[in-house]
């Protein structure tokens, strides 16, 4: 179901892409002379848009609920799509598609964040005791779901003979039910 939906949010952003694609893009002078359009930034903005929107909505559908998740993947996103709306539109100046790409990207803003906001609302059914119960691991397992959380961080403490000092961290990474 929720891989349902991801397909349907992606077919959906590359649909608005590419039916807003301009045949040419042209700005009038004072003169009211048509102008050829530069790609820069367009492509830059409107792919890092695109990155950050997908960087919230894949966590939001897959059904992650920890808040540094929806901090860390968009900022990755937003990085990797500016990058490569750089090198792929505005670098080699494909003015069409840079505008294509920046409506695209405009225009996804307030879905995707209604998606997050309706993905991530409290739900007064949850069952704090069940989530607790599966461990404090990063990934967590249960019930063939998979959830991500904070991972548990522990000190193992070395006690000699009246001298009690660290010798060593420990961090779950996997926990839960299997």
């Amino acid at each position: 179901m929720q891989l349902r939906r991801l397909g349907v949010t992606i077919a959906v952003v590359f649909g608005v892409a590419l039916a807003s694609v301009p045949a040419r893009s042209f700005a009038q002078d004072e003169d009211n002379e048509p102008n050829p359009v530069d790609a820069t930034p367009k492509g830059t903005i409107g792919l890092g848009l695109l990155g950050a929107e997908l960087g919230v909505a894949i966590p939001a559908l897959i059904g992650v609920k920890a808040g540094w998740a929806y901090l860390v993947f968009p900022i990755a996103g937003a990085a990797g799509g500016a990058c490569a709306g750089y090198f792929l539109l505005d670098d080699p100046n494909h003015t069409e598609a840079a505008v294509a790409f920046m409506i695209g990207g405009l225009t996804l803003v307030i879905p995707t964040l209604v998606l997050a906001v309706a993905a991530t609302s409290y739900d007064p059914d949850d069952d704090i005791e069940q989530s607790a119960s599966l461990g404090t691991g990063a990934l967590r397992f249960d019930a063939g779901e998979l959830s991500l959380a904070a991972p548990g961080v522990g000190v193992v403490q070395d006690s000699r003979v009246g001298k009690p000092h660290v010798s060593g961290v420990s961090v779950s990474l996997v926990s839960g039910r299997f």
